[in-house]
């Protein structure tokens, strides 16, 4: 057989030439696969979101927002709801219900408000009050809070605090002056 006949015979061997072996790109016939531009992820869902922008998205987004509407007013609601009357004062307890922006602090000047319609015949300074709140909130000063929780304070240590704040001297009153407002 011939060069050219192997050649002919062989398919890898078609783009060779002649006896040097050189490569002729205009004699392959190979075909080879053809890439067209198309947009990727990225192109495909700015191609989506421009055709269904106004057919799906902002019905989507007004939605999300009626969603969000109805659940802070609902919320709201509950909140508002739960709080008439429900603080409750059980035998050695008085418990208090935490609302939305209470902290511990707040939570104490509650009970010991509490406390002191229980016993009318105690009366306190601003600066006394203040003492016991601050003594409420030591006692309390790890506890954690969230909305609708019961949070009990011992009126065992209520009275405490009342008796140690009874028992301030002026200079320990004096103290308290600056963080009360007039």
């Amino acid at each position: 057989m011939s060069e050219e006949t192997q050649s002919d015979i062989n398919p890898s061997n078609r783009a060779l030439n002649g006896s040097n072996g050189s490569f002729k790109p205009d004699t392959v016939d190979l075909k080879s696969p053809v890439f067209e531009g198309q947009p990727g992820w990225g192109g495909q869902l700015k191609n989506w979101l421009s055709g269904n922008f106004r057919s799906v998205i902002i019905p989507l987004i007004l939605i999300v927002i009626a969603l969000f509407a109805v659940n802070h007013y609902w919320s709201k609601f509950i909140l508002t709801s739960e709080n008439i009357n429900d603080d409750k004062n059980t035998g050695n307890l008085i418990e208090v219900v935490v609302s939305k922006g209470q902290g511990v602090t707040h939570l104490a000047r509650t009970a010991l408000d509490d406390y002191l319609n229980q016993n009318p015949q105690i009366n306190l300074l601003p600066q006394q009050k203040l003492f016991i709140e601050n003594y409420l909130t030591t006692l309390n000063k790890n506890l954690t809070v969230t909305i609708g929780q019961k949070i009990s304070f011992s009126k065992e240590d209520i009275s405490k605090a009342v008796e140690k704040a009874l028992s301030l001297n002026q200079y320990q009153i004096k103290a308290w002056d600056k963080y009360i407002s007039e």
